[in-house]
């Protein structure tokens, strides 16, 4: 699907910008909710699910990944141990939520984008496609070796593998995409805020981790997904090309 509206370089430093652009995509369903367009649905069907295949399991896996991260789960389990009230609770897991899905969402676009700058040098997906089922861990790992392959030009304190290292030519080339980003993140979650706040009235910290990850199922991978298809429409692969 080609969205009418063209934007310039300067136009994708712009978030109000990129927010105006990316309305084209959705369009009105019932009892006033908003729902994507149907050529948008098929798509992106198309893209994740036929040209990259597996690529939505890789962003599922990565946006649950934080419950298995003892890093994480510590830093909340001490956020939450400051915490007097349910409010101030919700607001310090909304929080660590709200940075681990952004860098989630920026690491996936950025692995996308670099994924259609190969395919474009190869003349297509076919020979990607088979160097990453051949990688251990397949997506991951093979992203994983593209970070150390990669010569970008980024902050010396940014190292491969490290959170946001491969989205570093997205903000550095288009900072309104990428502040567009962080913010359909914060909605996604923002909207998933009674439930993480239902799970904080679990019994122990474990099962506040076990329902929060069931609160947020989709959340942050589905918007990572519309995000990666936004940077396609915009052809934001180009500044991945090596």
């Amino acid at each position: 699907m080609e969205i009418n509206e063209k934007l310039s370089s300067e136009d994708l430093k712009d978030p109000m910008k990129i927010e105006m652009y990316s309305s084209q995509l959705f369009e009105n369903g019932e009892y006033g909710s908003i729902r994507l367009r149907d050529l948008v649905s098929k798509d992106m069907m198309f893209l994740f699910q036929n040209k990259w295949i597996g690529l939505p399991l890789y962003a599922q896996v990565y946006a649950k990944d934080w419950a298995n991260s003892p890093e994480f789960l510590s830093q909340l389990g001490n956020a939450l141990e400051l915490c007097r009230t349910l409010e101030e609770a919700t607001e310090a897991l909304l929080s660590k939520l709200r940075l681990w899905g952004k860098q989630v969402a920026a690491d996936f676009v950025g692995a996308y984008c670099l994924l259609e700058a190969q395919a474009q040098s190869a003349g297509g997906n076919d020979e990607i496609i088979k160097q990453i089922r051949e990688t251990e861990r397949s997506y991951a790992g093979y992203i994983a070796l593209q970070e150390k392959k990669m010569e970008l030009s980024v902050d010396e304190k940014v190292k491969p593998g490290e959170g946001f290292y491969i989205a570093q030519p997205l903000l550095q080339n288009v900072p309104g995409f990428m502040s567009w980003l962080f913010s359909v993140i914060d909605v996604a979650l923002i909207n998933r805020r009674p439930l993480i706040q239902d799970a904080l009235t679990s019994s122990n910290f474990n099962e506040v981790v076990m329902r929060t990850s069931l609160a947020t199922t989709g959340a942050i991978e589905d918007s990572s997904l519309l995000c990666a298809y936004l940077a396609n429409q915009l052809g934001l692969s180009k500044y991945y090309e090596i």
